[in-house]
């Protein structure tokens, strides 16, 4: 019998890469799948969310370094 997870956001934390992960199921959660919904919790709670998922974005985006620093 499987369970469903409600993916509580007391219960969501952020993980390397801008994702998040519930504690509770282990499993990668996005936006659409936490409850309370975001639109419902305080901007700070939101901003700190979309910072998150912003780093990695750019992270994403800056290309690799070199490996042994500067190439001349």
């Amino acid at each position: 019998m499987a369970l469903n997870c409600q993916h509580h956001v007391q219960w969501v934390r952020p993980i390397p890469g801008g994702l998040h992960q519930c504690i509770l199921c282990q499993k990668v959660v996005g936006r659409g799948d936490v409850y309370p919904k975001l639109e419902d919790l305080p901007e700070e709670f939101r901003r700190r969310w979309d910072a998150h998922e912003a780093r990695a974005e750019g992270a994403a985006a800056t290309p690799p370094k070199a490996p042994g620093g500067d190439a001349r």
